[in-house]
């Protein structure tokens, strides 16, 4: 039996897919997120949400009946049903980041004459900012929430890792050292966090949870 850990606690659900398995799971949350206050600075046309964090910090805005009647586009599947799920109403959304810009340059006129919202993390990523820059767009960025690193060290022996975020590997690697587990990555920026500390890296098919417990099920 092999011993994985989960930078991440997982739901009861969720770990279902492991029954069975000969896989003992140790978990942890190597990362702790802080919902912030924002201001909404204009009236917009477009809110652009990366995760369901941001998502979060907005349904707990106090002006959050004037956000559900901006249409929104969004990255990640699970963003996607937690807006419809509260009533948001979603145009797009993609997997990644990347390809919600390939989305929006072929629709880049209509999106150049917009004052758009975009909600993020104050750990984020500069895919999106460096394309509204560099497409004119007018953008607000609004820091929604703060990635908070809470990493333990992790005294037994593991063979793999599960990251869900570049966060998570920068948690994990400030108390631990990097060895020869296999790690298991939800997604492509993550994967290339971890590419700096570990040489054996299996991406999930899609960015979910599930498909990265199926990757170790499957390794």
């Amino acid at each position: 039996m092999k011993t994985i850990l989960s930078t991440k606690i997982l739901t009861e659900k969720q770990k279902e897919i492991l029954n069975g398995r000969a896989v003992r799971l140790i978990e942890h949350n190597f990362i702790d997120i802080e919902l912030l206050d924002f201001k909404l600075i204009s009236d917009y046309n477009l809110l652009i949400f990366t995760s369901k964090n941001g998502v979060l910090s907005a349904l707990q805005h106090p002006e959050v009946a004037t956000l559900k009647q901006v249409p929104v586009i969004c990255v990640g599947e699970n963003t996607c049903r937690l807006l419809e799920s509260n009533n948001f109403r979603v145009l797009h959304w993609t997997p990644y980041a990347t390809e919600l810009i390939d989305y929006m340059k072929g629709n880049l006129v209509d999106y150049q004459s917009m004052c758009i919202a975009f909600i993020a993390g104050s750990s984020r990523l500069d895919t999106l900012p460096v394309f509204f820059k560099e497409k004119d767009l007018i953008v607000d960025e609004l820091t929604a929430y703060q990635t908070l690193l809470t990493p333990i060290t992790i005294g037994e022996k593991i063979e793999g890792i599960l990251f869900f975020s570049p966060s998570g590997v920068e948690s994990y690697c400030l108390t631990n050292t990097a060895k020869n587990e296999t790690i298991y990555c939800i997604g492509t920026t993550t994967a290339k966090a971890a590419a700096r500390y570990w040489q054996r890296i299996i991406l999930a098919d899609t960015p979910t949870i599930k498909s990265v417990l199926q990757a170790v099920i499957r390794d």
